[in-house]
């Protein structure tokens, strides 16, 4: 306090040092503050994306699920090379096209593809591949599938680009033919 004449006068205000350290805790707290918020935002963008390529890939395999219990055989014939699984549905009352039949691969740019087509075959040993075919892509970002039937049960696995894996076990309501 200072005392001019009979009046009083209090200093009042901030020094530069008080108001220097105070903007100084004000920015490490604003700091903090951000980059806990900045860390959540990203944390949860990355959450969303594995959920929504989760959810694609578990449609790709329910889908194959419901056509894999739906088929009335299953053939292995070798298709481009490799042996497949051809899942059959006969249509006995059709003059033109007995059957339409399905098979599942991972096409060059790493997508599950549902690959189908229809003719006149009854047994798997009348198969002969066919260049019309229809193609619809199930879900992307695949490194592989292997279909694997052993004498109960149809074993589906996916493995991601990212190297997650998904398995799905059906149970086998049909026989395989051509093994």
């Amino acid at each position: 306090m200072k005392k001019v004449g009979n009046v009083l006068f209090q200093k009042k205000g901030f020094t530069l040092l008080e108001v220097v350290l105070c903007l100084g805790i004000l920015s490490l707290i604003l700091g903090v503050i951000y980059t806990f918020i900045w860390t959540s935002l990203s944390q949860g963008k990355k959450i969303t994306q594995e959920i929504k390529g989760n959810e694609n890939i578990y449609y790709g395999l329910n889908f194959m699920e419901d056509e894999i219990l739906s088929a009335q055989e299953i053939w292995l014939v070798p298709i481009h090379g490799k042996n497949r699984y051809v899942l059959c549905q006969f249509n006995p009352r059709a003059k033109k096209e007995k059957g339409h039949f399905i098979y599942y691969d991972v096409n060059r740019e790493d997508e599950l593809v549902r690959v189908a087509w229809k003719a006149y075959y009854t047994n798997y040993e009348e198969y002969k591949p066919i260049e019309a075919i229809g193609k619809n892509v199930l879900c992307r970002d695949i490194q592989s599938l292997d279909m694997v039937v052993d004498q109960e049960k149809i074993f589906l696995k996916l493995k991601t680009l990212e190297g997650r894996n998904f398995e799905k076990i059906l149970a086998k309501r049909c026989e395989v033919k051509g093994q």
